[in-house]
């Protein structure tokens, strides 16, 4: 359940609307709603591997591969 709060709560209270925040964080907060993060890949199908590639170049990172943030 940590990792639904850490997660999906931090992008929700981060990125969502606030009509978003005020319908789910709530709920997130106290359990009652667990959330996913699905990843994928321009052109990749469902069994292809993941390609991007992050390695540490301080003080963030460089990141390699086929990942398009939407």
């Amino acid at each position: 359940m940590e990792v639904s709060i850490r997660l999906f709560g931090r992008l929700i209270s981060v990125y969502g609307k606030p009509d978003q925040k005020a319908a789910l964080l709530p709920d997130i907060q106290q359990g009652k709603l667990i959330g996913a993060v699905g990843l994928s890949e321009t052109g990749m199908n469902i069994e292809s591997p993941l390609e991007t590639l992050a390695v540490p170049a301080q003080p963030d990172f460089l990141v390699s591969g086929k990942s398009v943030m939407w």
